[in-house]
């Protein structure tokens, strides 16, 4: 309930003024204009009203007090609200809710609940479905009760959705909406999104697959240089070394000689170093030039835009100054009108004063001639006043028998009409009872059905959720099938590569594989292959036989030794690696044999793994044996603990663990790691299982797309008929509510005809009543009528005699008034001629000052051009300052770089000159100290060498080669007591070298940012998808969000309209004493947005349009309807602004009875003016 309204400064109220409210009735009282609409304004704004219209204002500072002739105005008003909430009306769980609202003279504005500043929303959102508000049913204000039942049935509906509860609802349900729009923008840009990400992907992908083989082809080639240029250093290195020892003996006698030349090429040197630097003030030079142009081309640009600017500015001024010579034109035009209006004016006036002098005499003079008839008139006049007097009796003596007869005749109708309308009544009663019970087997049969619908649509969800899980298996398993088949794809292509490549096999075994290959060459047609082409070993045991054949697997197999000596001396080229050839013949095979004793090993060793040989097959049937001829000796144990203890027993057999390490029968133990990957064997044995493992995974693809497919096939049949489902269930559940909303129209039918009869019978029995007393009080008007006319009589012809004497007098006094009225006339137009003269002297004089202002304002603006006109030729000034800077600075840079470029070609030309001369020298030199020249040519090449060497390996990989070489030299005289380091095959690793060069260059331009792309945009396609599916996720939350909403709106509105229209049809009744009222859904199919119309009709009335209604009756049907809502959900408060203003005193008793009914339910604060409303009230404040 309402505990308080506290106001400070708020319209008439300029103190602070506190109204406390307590249970029950409180009125407000006050003559017009004392302020008491104010306070219903008060809580209208605090509550958050923010139209200054409604509060009868032009701005929302209006509502401030505004000061007095005996005070000054407030600087803020401020209005609070106290309700209790002891019963939990408010969501909040404050016993006591305090609202307030301020507004300060600036415009700003604050709104508090319990003393914290907050929004208006929130305001809002805490009475939103409390039945209080701004613009609920709570506050019905002054003449807005007509506007309660003439607003529109979409108007009229925000009461009953207040009253219901859902407008909350509606609000949650708009935002779900706006919601739901942004997130389904968000889904499509998203879609569009990853849809692109997707094809960057694709792209990104192959770029990364080829910078990733560039990357291991650079390491390798790195790693490759790396040792090549280091081996070749130190090679250097100790030649240089060895030449310095030679020639430090030999130099002390050519120090003269060698001054000279030292001297010439330190200025070589120093002409080099010059022109280092003439190349970097080039450059710099180069740098102003452009940063110059760049200006320049800017301040064109920015003085092209300030000549625009200008041309503008200059239109403007022209036409500013062209619209002040038209404003000085009219202004000298202004003043002459003005002058002839005034002497038109003075000379209207002095007729005026003249015609108004010749009025007073003449109204003197009937004045006298009035005062004289005076006495005469007062007599006649007595007399018509009681004959008038006696007619109008007679008349309402004729009248009241007029209306009574009326009133009988009425009675008979309306008697007849009401036994009619019952015997219908009773008719369409029995109707109504046939077609409940037709709808109510109807109803069943409908539940049934959907019952059963429903159970199938959740044994369908649930088939749909198990297909649904079998597809994402499918998915994930394909998803991850086709990430394997990639991978293998790509590692078969690279090993595919390097096996056409012929990677691992020696430079001379590549060029006798290319002879052989030439048909043209019949003497190469000897050669069989490579030994490695004839065998097949699985993948485990690859690296084992890798290890165990060595040097062997690359062995070439030749069909006649003879035939390749006689192509081997046509071929006079030597090879660039060294080949080894193998004569076989099948039938000279020699396998080796061993005893039983040895052949027994495997049965007898557990740490025996097998023969090597056993283990390797040939895929060619003309060697069968090849296997054996070439591994028969090395068997395959598991540690090296059991080879060693083997190896003495058995000393002629070749022992291999299966960590790779050798035992040879001489007792040479070779060990280390061992690059698997680098074996040919295993290469070949990775190959062939790689393309079996393809054949399989496509397989597996193939079946898994199909079970996905298939899966699919059956989701979207799912969908399809769970949609199908849902559809017969929603036509299903409209049927049962259509069917529903007759039935509960048949039955409120039904109680309304019952009533109807009920209400009949009683109108029946008081018109009977009626007729009789109406029939005795006819007769009483009929005597009293018959005297009146007698006495009328006598009396008429007493006038008529009174009448004839003023007739004469009244001649005599009209031929004054035309004198004097012609006088009045005359001056009554020389009045309106001056008032005329004076309203276009007003006028004129207005525009002259109006036009005066716009001159003032247009010089202003003429002004203001040219002062923005400066501005931009100032700045075009400075601009054209600055560019012939920078063109002054551009010419300088230009003759600076072609000095520089002179002072190059000098110096290039001076070092050449030193160089020539100091090779002249030398030359000089030569025969006289040829050894010594010859050592220091070999000394300076090897120098060069190393430091080409250096600085290659510098720019390409940024790394001292020097620095390697010492730390290189100081590891190797570490662990030289303990190995040796094999020697590297400088033409292996050349040719290596060679062949990632070539490969490098076949794969073409490289992005090798592609890598770390690809990162990025996986991550970015990762955690898009995460959005993507949050967002589809988001969105089918607010579908049923939405759809819970509009379910929860319709059952809570159709339940609070069913009750508001019960308690209206029985309010209406009790107040009107009878009669009918209803109100009606626009349409019952969109029960949330359909507008309501008001039907009312008050006994014995048959009116077509409640706009037919007297104003008393449109109250009373208000005050019906809004107690009804009240009934249904009260409010906190009820303010009542002057609705009884049209009630008569009848009226007004049934309205206050019908409002002590309703004390228990809410609080009624009323501003009237009627006593008896006042009379009811429980609390009296008197505004004053």
């Amino acid at each position: 309930m309402l505990k308080s309204l506290e106001l400070i400064g708020f319209k008439s109220f300029a103190d602070k003024t506190d109204f406390n409210f307590p249970l029950g009735i409180t009125a407000i009282v006050g003559p017009n204009g004392s302020g008491k609409s104010n306070i219903v304004d008060a809580i209208r704004w605090v509550l958050g009203e923010q139209s200054a219209r409604s509060l009868r204002g032009g701005e929302m500072t209006d509502v401030i007090f505004n000061g007095s002739a005996s005070r000054k105005g407030n600087g803020l008003a401020e209005v609070s609200l106290v309700f209790d909430n002891t019963k939990k009306i408010f969501q909040t769980e404050s016993a006591e809710v305090q609202v307030t609202r301020r507004v300060y003279r600036n415009g700003d504005s604050e709104y508090l609940i319990n003393r914290k500043i907050c929004r208006l929303k929130d305001i809002k959102d805490l009475f939103m479905g409390s039945g209080a508000g701004s613009d609920a049913y709570c506050i019905i204000e002054q003449g807005k009760v007509d506007g309660l039942l003439q607003s529109s049935p979409k108007e009229r509906r925000i009461i009953f959705d207040e009253a219901a509860g859902i407008s909350r609802f509606k609000v949650k349900k708009l935002e779900s909406l706006r919601r739901l729009e942004r997130v389904d923008q968000n889904v499509e840009r998203l879609k569009d999104i990853l849809e692109e990400v997707e094809r960057q992907l694709k792209t990104v992908r192959l770029q990364a697959t080829k910078a990733q083989k560039w990357q291991e082809y650079s390491d390798r080639l790195k790693e490759l240089r790396l040792n090549l240029g280091l081996q070749e250093y130190s090679q250097l290195t100790e030649n240089l070394e060895a030449e310095y020892t030679k020639l430090s003996s030999l130099k002390n006698d050519l120090e003269q000689g060698l001054s000279q030349t030292d001297e010439l090429e330190k200025k070589a040197r120093e002409k080099e170093s010059l022109v280092a630097q003439l190349d970097e003030k080039i450059r710099s030079g180069d740098l102003l030039i452009s940063e110059a142009r760049q200006n320049i081309a800017a301040g064109d640009s920015s003085k092209k835009s300030d000549r625009e600017s200008l041309e503008t500015s200059d239109r403007d001024l022209s036409q500013a100054r062209k619209s002040l010579m038209d404003h000085n034109k009219r202004l000298s035009l202004l003043e002459s009108q003005l002058d002839s209006l005034r002497q038109e004016a003075e000379l209207a006036e002095s007729n005026c004063i003249a015609s108004k002098e010749i009025v007073e005499i003449l109204e003197k003079a009937e004045k006298e001639a009035s005062e004289e008839d005076s006495s005469l008139r007062i007599l006649v006049l007595k007399s018509k006043e009681d004959h008038l007097d006696n007619m109008r009796m007679l008349a309402r003596l004729q009248n009241s028998l007029t209306g009574s007869r009326a009133k009988l005749e009425s009675y008979h109708r309306e008697a007849e009409r009401l036994r009619l309308r019952n015997e219908n009544t009773v008719g369409s009663l029995a109707v109504l009872d046939a077609e409940l019970g037709e709808l109510a087997i109807a109803d069943e049969i409908l539940q049934i059905r959907l019952a059963a619908s429903k159970t199938t649509l959740l044994d369908l969800g649930k088939e749909k959720e198990a297909l649904e899980l079998a597809r994402d298996q499918f998915a994930k398993e394909l998803s991850e099938l086709q990430a394997n088949r990639s991978g293998t794809v790509s590692r078969l292509e690279v090993l595919e590569g390097l096996e056409k490549s012929l990677e691992g096999f020696g430079v001379g075994l590549k060029e006798i594989l290319e002879l052989s290959k030439d048909p043209s060459s019949q003497l190469w047609n000897t050669i069989l292959g490579v030994v490695a082409d004839f065998l097949e070993v699985s993948t485990e045991f690859a690296a084992l036989i890798d290890l165990a054949l060595g040097e062997k697997s690359q062995r070439v197999l030749v069909q006649d030794q003879e035939s390749l000596i006689k192509a081997l001396a046509v071929h006079s080229q030597t090879f660039s690696s060294r080949v080894s050839f193998q004569g076989f013949i099948q039938q000279n095979i020699q396998v080796p044999t061993f005893s039983s004793e040895s052949s027994m090993l495997l049965e007898q060793q557990s740490e025996i793994v097998g023969w090597a040989h056993e283990f390797v097959k040939c895929n060619n049937p003309d060697f069968p044996n090849l296997p054996q001829w070439l591994l028969g000796q090395t068997l395959i144990v598991k540690s090296m603990d059991f080879a060693r203890t083997l190896s003495i027993s058995h000393p002629s057999i070749r022992i291999l663990t299966l960590l790779g390490e050798i035992l040879e029968p001489d007792g040479t133990l070779t060990m280390g790691t061992h690059h698997a990957e680098t074996g040919i064997l295993s290469r070949k044995a990775e190959l062939r299982e790689l393309k079996n493992t393809l054949i399989q995974i496509e397989d597996f693809i193939a079946l898994a797309q199909s079970s996905l497919d298939e899966t699919k096939s059956a989701i979207s049949l799912a969908d399809t008929r769970i949609e199908n489902q849902r559809r017969d269930i929603d036509i299903l559940s409209e049927q049962l509510s259509d069917l529903r909303a007759r039935i509960e129209r048949q039955k409120q039918r039904k109680d309304g005809m019952d009533e109807e009869l009920k209400v009949s019978g009683n109108e029946l029995r008081n018109l009977d009543d009626d007729t009789e007393k109406e029939t005795k009080e006819l007769e009483g008007f009929k005597k009293q009528a018959e005297e009146l006319e007698e006495i009328c009589l006598k009396m008429e012809e007493s006038v008529k005699v009174g009448e004839e004497r003023l007739r004469d007098i009244e001649l005599q006094r009209r031929a004054r008034t035309e004198k004097t009225t012609v006088a009045r006339v005359a001056f009554a137009q020389a009045k309106e001629r001056a008032d005329a003269f004076k309203t276009r002297f007003n006028s004129a004089n207005e525009e002259l000052s109006d036009r005066k202002i716009e001159q003032t304002r247009n010089i202003t603006q003429i002004h203001e051009i040219k002062l923005r006109s400066d501005t931009l030729n100032l700045s075009i000034l400075n601009v054209t300052s600055q560019l012939a800077l920078w063109f002054l600075k551009k010419d300088q840079a230009v003759e600076k770089a072609r000095v520089l470029l002179l002072e190059k070609t000098t110096a290039v030309k001076e070092k050449e000159i030193f160089v020539s001369k100091a090779y002249s020298d030398r030359s000089a030199w030569r025969n006289k100290q040829e050894l010594v020249h010859g050592r220091e040519l070999a000394v300076n090449d090897l120098q060069v060498r190393r430091d080409t060497l250096c600085t290659r390996m510098k720019d390409d990989y940024e790394i001292d080669l020097g620095e390697l070489y010492l730390q290189s030299k100081n590891i190797s005289q570490d662990i030289e007591q303990s190995s040796t380091m094999p020697p590297i095959e400088t033409t292996v690793i050349a040719d290596e070298i060679t062949e990632l060069r070539n490969k490098i260059h076949r794969l073409g331009n490289v992005n090798i940012e592609s890598l770390e792309e690809l990162a990025n945009l996986e991550f970015r396609h990762s955690s898009l998808k995460i959005q993507y599916d949050d967002l589809v996720a988001g969105k089918k939350a607010l579908e049923e969000i939405i759809s819970k909403i509009n379910a929860d709106s319709r059952s809570l509105f159709i339940e609070t309209f069913q009750n508001v229209r019960t308690h209206f049809q029985d309010l209406f009744r009790k107040l009107f004493g009878g009669g009918m009222a209803d109100v009606i859904l626009e349409d019952e199919q969109d029960v949330l947005e359909c507008g309501i119309e008001i039907k009312a009709k008050p006994p014995g009335k048959e009116l077509r349009s409640i706009s037919l209604m007297s104003g008393g009756e449109k109250t009373m049907t208000a005050v019906a309807l809004l107690l009804a809502i009240f009934r249904n959900k009260p409010s906190p408060f009820c303010l009542l602004d002057e609705v009884d203003a049209a009630l008569d005193e009848a009226n007004v008793n049934r309205f206050t009875n019908v409002l002590r009914d309703f004390m228990d339910k809410s609080q009624f604060i009323l501003i009237t003016h009627s006593k008896r409303t006042m009379a009811c009230a429980d609390v009296l404040y008197g505004i004053t």
